[in-house]
């Protein structure tokens, strides 16, 4: 679980040829640039995606770059276990092996509701849904001694901004405790909620790696790139605070397009 600098191979000598890639979160940003990018290897592609339009929109575009590539599509929505057990049935049914399994989907504030099963709604969509959905996939991780199955887990340096608050894993009775225990609104929230899911992912991936030492457990921080993290339908709440404000006014937007790398970049430089 130590970090180590990778080299991008700019020829595609590395190939995936034979291989089932699976990303959640396939339909934008650093998720579509990974699927591109694993579709020109030569590896077939299973797309977890909410939005089952910009699910088909990306198959389009990953088509453009790759005529020939194999893509799977099955919609999955974090926010919604019930389409993640449903999901992990349908792979299950089309007996499908997965050779590398991307946790990538994610945000930092869901403004729909702060209380997903009387749990901070930023745990389950980070990572409650994906601890279930690898959990369930398990059995469907397929690979050798030499060239084991991967699981790679899209963290964030955010997470030194993290304590281990228990505040924001625990199952609250109601949304009136949790309400009155981490408050609400992005305001009051903050970004606490999202550093302690980044930090979940990475002890998720660190735990994962010491059970089971036949699988490759990774997490990664993305760096700054250039996405439509911030873009997000939680936008009103998020731009409603300082911090919201300052990355959405024009001249920090257009700095920030110069000195964050593009989804693709990013991809190249994690490989």
């Amino acid at each position: 679980m130590g970090q180590s600098k990778s080299i991008f191979d700019r020829e595609q000598k590395h190939r995936l040829d034979g291989k089932l890639v699976a990303i959640t979160g396939a339909s934008d940003g650093i998720g579509l640039s990974t699927a591109i990018m694993c579709a020109q290897r030569g590896a077939s592609l299973l797309l977890l995606c909410r939005n089952i339009e910009k699910m088909s929109s990306a198959a389009s575009k990953i088509l453009e770059s790759t005529p020939d590539a194999r893509i799977l599509q099955i919609r999955v929505d974090l926010a919604d276990v019930r389409t993640v057990s449903n999901a992990v049935k349908e792979i299950k049914e089309k007996q499908l092996m997965i050779d590398v399994l991307v946790l990538n989907a994610g945000l930092a504030y869901f403004a729909p509701t702060e209380n997903l099963y009387n749990i901070n709604s930023i745990q389950v969509v980070n990572h409650y849904s994906h601890f279930f959905l690898l959990n369930e996939l398990l059995s469907n991780l397929k690979g050798s001694e030499e060239d084991p199955a991967r699981v790679i887990a899209l963290a964030s340096d955010a997470h030194n901004g993290a304590t281990g608050d228990g505040r924001f894993w625990k199952t609250y009775s109601s949304s009136q405790e949790m309400a009155s225990v981490l408050g609400t609104g992005i305001k009051k929230i903050g970004i606490n909620a999202y550093c302690e899911s980044k930090l979940a992912n990475i002890l998720h991936m660190r735990e994962m790696a010491t059970r089971y030492p036949e699988i490759k457990f990774m997490s990664v921080h993305p760096g700054v790139v250039n996405t439509n993290f911030f873009s997000f339908k939680k936008g009103d709440d998020f731009k409603g605070t300082f911090l919201g404000w300052f990355i959405n006014t024009w001249f920090i937007r257009s700095f920030l397009s110069k000195i964050a790398k593009s989804s693709d970049q990013d991809f190249k430089q994690a490989e």
